[in-house]
């Protein structure tokens, strides 16, 4: 099991070095040619209750946009590692560092100051990844710290009961066990939501779009998302 998380640190970390060397060949490139482009990019953010199928959804639009997806423990290394946070902050020139620390002000929780300074991190990573490239962000409250004129912000839920029942054929355990797993892991994800941005997850008004996996396979819930960022869209949206 230590070696399995071994592997795994490791394989994130180099997802973000190949990242962040891309970043930084683009920003040359930038002031190289300054030709006039969106200082935040197209973005769907997902938030998801546990068991609703939200990550695989990111992972299918991730396939059709060719956009990447951004989850919890990439986001959770470029924003809590010093080393990983300073390489991120680094391909910002000050002008952009500037300006992303005035959009914090503006679009993050009035009391933002005041809260941990993990929030602040992880809030100014998920606005340097918008920055740099269109994006899928899964979790981690980014439809909250990202500006509403800019990109999607969609809610994944499902039936309790079909989110217990998936919980228990994958971990075969029994469906009592599952919904007690299911019902602290929802809680868990309100309570992070709650603690660090001081809202209710689940209200509909964080969101441009709701859509329920009971209702809908992943294939009918992925071309509405698409068609909503193609309406909604600054820039061209891929087929």
């Amino acid at each position: 099991m230590r070696s399995h998380l071994a592997d795994r640190s490791l394989w994130l970390q180099r997802i973000v070095e190949r990242q962040l060397r891309k970043w930084e060949i683009s920003a040359k490139q930038e002031r190289e040619d300054p030709s006039e482009r969106p200082f935040l990019h197209d973005f769907i953010a997902i938030s998801r209750e546990f068991g609703s199928g939200g990550a695989k959804l990111g992972a299918r639009l991730s396939e059709r946009l060719g956009w990447k997806v951004y989850d919890r423990e990439l986001l959770e290394l470029m924003s809590g590692d010093e080393t990983a946070r300073r390489h991120v902050y680094s391909t910002l020139d000050e002008r952009q560092s500037s300006w992303i620390d005035g959009l914090l002000v503006l679009c993050a929780p009035e009391t933002l100051s005041m809260r941990e300074d993990y929030l602040r991190a992880l809030s100014r990573t998920v606005l340097t990844i918008a920055h740099h490239e269109p994006a899928i962000f899964v979790g981690r409250g980014a439809h909250l710290v990202l500006p509403p004129d800019v990109g999607l912000r969609v809610r994944v839920t499902a039936r309790l009961e079909d989110r217990v029942a998936k919980r228990a054929q994958e971990q075969g355990v029994s469906e009592k066990e599952a919904r007690r797993e299911v019902e602290q892991l929802e809680a868990q994800r309100q309570g992070f939501l709650k603690k660090q941005f001081g809202v209710d997850g689940s209200l509909p008004e964080h969101y441009e779009l709701t859509v329920n996996m009971s209702r809908l396979s992943q294939e009918q819930a992925c071309e509405i998302i698409l068609t909503a960022l193609r309406l909604k869209a600054r820039e061209p949206v891929p087929e």
